[in-house]
């Protein structure tokens, strides 16, 4: 009954089928030593020892290693160059890949009276006429009305960040042709002008940022290389110039349509 049972078990369809399992497992074995060893790699940045949120990123914690190109975060950094001296703004494992999302300007941790603003703008000629960017030093003009002289609520104000409506960092770099100051060209497909822009200014000066809203227009003048640090000296001086022209203003009107350049030459000399 035994040897009958034995019989009667289709043998070729089995030993097909173990044979059949057996080449998979070859082949798959095969597939995974290739592409260990044969799949093309790119050089990265990737972590190599813990980085705790809010620290700044230095090469000890970071090195350049071979990852495979499927492997790639499509928002990952590709160079050393844009991580080391960045903040990282999350916590970031070993082995890890550095997102542009998780890395920020040092210019985020703040000293001792010292304090972040965010201004909002409308116009090119706010910004540079597009050519703002991160790092430069501006005085922050303010013009509430044609009546009224403009008023500067930051000087030597250091920008942080620019971004969009949807506060995506904005390159303005790239956004515009200029020509004399003005933006005659916005590149198709590249973004627009920002909306926000982050500053560092002064904490005494953050609060009269409540000003704009009421209105007006306000206007970043970019402070000239070589003169972006003021001593005390230089502000004494710039106080007493700032009371003498208070004293010949006499209702002034100043053209808002004719850009930063007239508004300046004033607002630079008059402070309140």
């Amino acid at each position: 009954m035994k040897k009958s049972y034995i019989s009667k078990i289709p043998w070729k369809p089995v030993i097909i089928g173990i044979i059949g399992i057996g080449v998979a497992f070859g082949s798959l074995h095969y597939q995974k030593k290739w592409l260990s060893t044969h799949q093309d790699t790119v050089l990265m940045p990737v972590v190599e020892k813990k980085i705790e949120q809010n620290t700044i990123i230095d090469n000890f914690s970071v090195e350049m290693k071979p990852v495979k190109k499927g492997a790639i975060d499509p928002l990952s950094v590709q160079s050393m160059q844009e991580i080391l001296g960045k903040l990282a703004v999350s916590e970031l494992v070993p082995g890890e890949q550095v997102r542009r999302d998780k890395l920020a300007s040092p210019d985020y941790l703040l000293n001792p009276g010292e304090a972040l603003v965010c201004v909002r703008t409308e116009k090119p000629e706010e910004v540079l006429a597009g050519q703002l960017t991160p790092g430069k030093r501006v005085n922050v003009v303010w013009l509430q009305n044609q009546n009224n002289p403009p008023q500067i609520l930051a000087r030597n104000a250091k920008v942080v960040s620019l971004s969009n409506e949807n506060l995506q960092a904005v390159n303005t770099s790239t956004t515009s042709s200029v020509s004399q100051g003005i933006v005659s060209q916005v590149v198709p497909g590249q973004l627009t002008v920002p909306k926000y822009v982050l500053l560092k200014v002064k904490e005494s000066e953050s609060y009269d940022f409540a000003r704009p809203l009421s209105g007006g227009f306000v206007s970043l003048v970019e402070v000239p290389a070589g003169s972006a640090m003021e001593t005390p000296g230089t502000q004494k001086n710039l106080q007493s110039q700032d009371r003498q022209t208070q004293q010949q203003q006499t209702g002034q009107q100043f053209n808002i349509s004719s850009g930063a350049t007239d508004m300046v030459e004033t607002a630079n000399s008059t402070v309140r």
